[in-house]
Order: structure tokens, then C-alpha cells, then sequence
């Protein structure tokens, strides 16, 4: 089987062909929201999305503007986090798929960003967290991610609303710009319409993210994820850290602490958010770059897939060829960590149990969807074998 597969070039289409038009079909009928199943238990962001997020600022246009109160003194540092990030962060990224960096924004501008996401919430202009399901008849209907309220920054009246994270948020082609200077390969657009930010409240009581991809494929153009976090005060008990796993390695479990950053590819590194037991703030931004998606064998798994050669068959190179790119990746990750997907859905769903139902069933549906092709079930046997525990 293996030495069938390795010949190069390594044509994955066959797979991906029948695995997507399911996965399509279950979309296209799902008005989408804004996720994908092949990532998380979701579907893209589309139209009933978006018009929610604009009723949402047109029942609020008496908030003209952020009215509140900044905690200190600050300044826009942004040359402060283009200082930080280091050719020492590109050698993380490359090595580990993800790297953070610390006292990224300073600690007045990021009280003051934590102070308008505050107040967006207060006025109303966050919505919970949705998820597009289908019923058992095949209607669509929403879930919505207990404790989680979020909004994308992509509305420029919403914006104007929030001069601060404005202000981060039309700089971020600079960061871009960086990024690509530190490390070429990343090839990010630099223009302000091919980057997103979003801002993102758990309001504690065990609000949290199952394990997904940020991007689940073509169409999305997502290549690199930017956290920053400003949870001051964080401590152990409040939960909330993110978990990173690139493709079959151990995972790290990082810490939201305040003005702390955490970057990872968006294509390669499986990640969740672990359940908050005290409020917790982010901003996401998300990088889009044309060579997205590119199947480009990934340095990661050839490195850390511990698989010994002789009991399957093949080297553990030769294996690490047929999963090491990212399409491939995405597509396995289900049926290889099966359980744990099926823990974080059920985790994230605590307090709705009734919502978990259908998550759960888009899931099942995947896996079997992928283990009812003969090869791939054999190959998600072999790395079931040997996979890092997640937990």
C-alpha cells in the first residue's frame, strides 16, 4: 500500500474528491456560519452571519463612539511589537509551528484595547458564538458556544466605534510586512483587506473552543494566526489557556496571559481553547497569503513523527511524506484523534447538552467519511498507533 503511495508525485485528489463533495454537499445546505466541518463542527462564514453582526450595530448607533473609561495612560507602541518579533520568533515558528512573545503592546495600550472590548460587550455589539448546523431533515439551524461572545472587526462602522483597536487594526499590514521580512516564506498580503481581526469575550463559566484548524482549506486563504491576549491577572485557576498541536506532535499548552502574543500557521497547527473559569479577552488576527494551501511538505512531521519503520512496512519518512501536507493533515486529524474531538465538542457544549447532539453527528459523519476508503483507514490505523496524547 505504502510504496504505491509514495511515488511521486503524490496525488491526494482521490481522497479529497469524494471527502469534499460530502462535506460540500452538508455545507451548501447549511446557510454557513463561520467555521468548516473539516475544521472544527462548523461551516464558513457566509450572509446570516454577517447580517446578524449588522442588526447588531444598527440596534446600537446611539453608542457613537467608545464613551468609557481608559484604565491608565498609554500610547500607540506599535514599533514596540515589530521590535519583538525576532528573527529568534521566525526560528520558532519553523521549528515548533508556533511561537509567543511577551509585553507585545505594553501595558497602557493593552488596558485600553481590554477596556473597549469591554465596553463593545456591554453595548450589545458582540453576538454569541454560532455554529450552522443541519437537523436530521437537513434544515439549518444554530448553536450557539455557551459563554462566548465575539465580533469581526471587518465593519468599518464598528470600527469607528473602537478608535483603539482601529488604530491596531489598519497597522497590521505593517506587521505583515514584518512578518514576511523575518521569514520570506510566509508570503502574507500585506493590503488591509487580506488580513481579518476579530475581538472575542468567554464569560467565563467554562466557555471554550474544540479542537479545529483556522483554516480548513480552499477557499480560505488563511496562513498565519495572531493572538493577543489581555486577561491581567491570570492565574492557573482561570482557565482558558490555548492548546497547540501541530499534526502528530505532543501539544503545548500556552497560558492567555495579559499582553502576551501567540502566532501559529492557521493551515498546520490543530489548536483549542481549554474552558475559562474567568473572563478572558482576545483579539485574533488573521494573515492570507496566495501560497495558502500549497501542499508543501511540512519539516514538523518528518521531525516528530515517531513511527518505527519496520512494524508497518515503511520508513518513518516515507510515511511522514504521505501526511505531511496540509490538506492531508486536516482531512486525518478527525479519525486519528477521534476521541479527543469528540471530548472538546462535548466540553465546549456543557451547559447545552442538547446542542452537542448535532456537533457530535457532523463529526461522526466525517470520520466515517474518511475510514470508508480502504487506504486511508489504513493509514489512520498506523497513526492512531503511534499518535502524541493531546491531552
Amino acid at each position: 500500500i505504502f510504496s504505491a503511495l509514495l511515488s511521486p508525485p503524490l496525488d491526494i485528489s482521490r481522497w479529497l474528491r469524494p471527502v469534499r463533495a460530502q462535506m460540500a454537499c452538508e455545507c451548501s445546505r447549511a446557510a454557513q456560519s463561520n467555521d468548516c466541518p473539516s475544521s472544527t463542527v462548523a461551516c464558513p462564514q457566509t450572509s446570516p452571519k454577517i447580517e446578524q453582526e449588522v442588526k447588531a450595530l444598527e440596534g446600537n448607533n446611539d453608542s457613537c463612539c467608545f464613551d468609557g473609561e481608559y484604565p491608565m495612560p498609554y500610547e500607540r507602541d506599535y514599533p514596540r511589537l515589530l521590535e519583538k518579533l525576532t528573527p529568534a520568533v521566525a526560528d520558532s515558528l519553523v521549528s515548533d509551528g508556533f511561537a509567543v512573545v511577551d509585553n507585545a503592546l505594553g501595558e497602557g495600550w493593552g488596558h485600553a484595547l481590554r477596556a473597549e472590548i469591554q465596553w463593545a460587550h456591554s453595548k450589545g455589539l458582540m453576538l454569541p458564538n454560532q455554529i450552522r448546523v443541519l437537523d436530521p431533515e437537513g434544515r439549518p439551524f444554530n448553536v450557539s458556544k455557551p459563554n462566548v461572545f465575539e465580533v469581526d472587526l471587518h465593519h468599518a462602522s464598528l470600527r469607528e466605534k473602537l478608535p483603539e483597536l482601529d488604530e491596531l487594526f489598519w497597522n497590521c499590514y505593517q506587521l505583515a510586512a514584518h512578518l514576511n521580512g523575518i521569514l520570506p516564506r510566509l508570503q502574507l498580503r500585506t493590503l488591509p483587506a487580506s488580513y481579518t481581526m476579530k475581538i472575542a469575550h468567554i464569560t467565563a463559566g467554562g466557555g471554550c473552543f474544540p479542537w479545529h484548524y483556522d483554516n480548513p482549506g480552499p477557499p480560505d486563504n488563511r496562513r498565519l494566526t495572531l493572538l493577543f491576549y489581555l486577561n491581567h491577572g491570570w492565574q492557573p485557576s482561570s482557565g482558558g489557556e490555548v492548546r497547540v498541536a501541530p499534526f502528530m506532535c505532543a501539544p503545548t499548552t500556552v497560558e492567555p496571559v495579559f499582553d502576551r502574543a501567540v502566532l501559529f500557521y492557521s493551515e498546520t497547527v490543530l489548536h483549542r481553547v481549554l474552558p475559562a473559569h474567568s473572563e478572558r479577552y482576545c483579539i485574533t488576527v488573521w494573515f492570507d497569503s496566495d501560497v495558502a494551501n500549497r501542499d508543501i511538505l511540512s519539516p514538523l512531521v518528518a521531525q516528530n513523527l515517531a513511527l518505527p519503520g519496520a512494524d508497518f512496512g515503511c520508513s518513518k519518512e516515507a510515511l511522514a511524506r504521505v501526511v505531511s501536507t496540509p490538506a492531508l493533515q486536516r482531512m486525518l486529524s478527525r479519525p486519528v484523534y477521534a476521541e479527543e474531538y469528540e471530548k472538546s465538542i462535548v466540553e465546549c457544549m456543557t451547559e447545552d447538552a442538547s446542542g452537542a447532539e448535532p456537533l457530535l453527528l457532523v463529526h461522526h459523519k466525517y470520520v466515517a467519511a474518511i475510514t470508508q476508503d480502504p487506504e486511508l483507514a489504513s493509514i489512520v490505523k498506523v497513526l492512531r498507533r503511534t499518535r502524541p496524547s493531546l491531552e
